[in-house]
């Protein structure tokens, strides 16, 4: 007896667009002659919902904010290019306006991406984002002697929402219903080989929130010494 390809891509995208359900998946992948079908051909053929709103929204939402943040950042810098007297320094303003339109561009391009429901639907799918996600707080905080308040808040934002995807409750900015139960399955390998990855995005999350935190408490001291003139214990 023939079995299904429990550790192919697309078995795994399969499974996770039938709520973890492995019966319905196997009959579905013998209905069509051991083979897969695609994301359209199942709802086609009403295995699958189509859903406007796309599966990742929670991270579209991210980012936009993010957008949002770059372009009042961008916005700062001009001013200070166009005020700039000296040359070296309009010259390194300029610098930085190429390279946050540069970061605005690519953030603006994940989101078109993620807005494709087409091509977002398995839980994998968004690693690849979380981790773009984390390194970029990642290397603000190995450049901290440039970072402002607003900056700080804004990296915290982009931590909440990566350690939130690993506590599989309520909470949960991802996972359905259908999915919170598969998740529950041991036997269920694919879900639980996407439960230790999105376990391992929320460690990196809250390794980062730490630091950030720690930054904080460094901030805050500073201030009160050059108000009072001493450290708080």
């Amino acid at each position: 007896m023939v079995c299904p390809p429990k550790h192919d891509p697309e078995w795994k995208r399969l499974l996770v667009e039938l709520n973890g359900d492995e019966r319905l998946a196997s009959r579905i992948w013998k209905k069509y002659g051991e083979t897969i079908p695609s994301t359209e051909v199942l709802i086609k053929e009403g295995y699958v919902k189509s859903n406007e709103v796309p599966k990742f929204q929670a991270a579209i939402d991210s980012l936009q904010e993010r957008v949002k943040f770059l372009y009042r950042r961008l916005s700062s810098i001009k001013g200070k290019a166009r005020a700039a007297k000296d040359a070296d320094e309009k010259a390194d303003l300029n610098r930085q306006v190429q390279r946050t339109e540069k970061l605005i561009k690519g953030v603006e391009d994940r989101i078109e991406d993620l807005k494709d429901n087409a091509k977002y639907t398995a839980l994998e799918d968004i690693y690849s984002h979380a981790n773009e996600d984390l390194k970029y707080v990642s290397d603000s905080l190995d450049k901290n002697d440039t970072l402002t308040f607003a900056d700080i808040a804004h990296m915290l934002r982009i931590t909440n929402l990566w350690s939130r995807v690993g506590k599989l409750d309520e909470r949960n900015p991802f996972f359905n219903e259908a999915e919170m139960e598969a998740f529950k399955d041991k036997e269920n390998e694919t879900f639980q080989d996407i439960a230790r990855n999105y376990k391992n995005i929320q460690a990196q999350a809250e390794i980062l929130e730490d630091r950030i935190n720690g930054l904080l408490k460094k901030e805050f001291q500073n201030e009160v010494y050059k108000t009072f003139g001493k450290m708080l214990r």
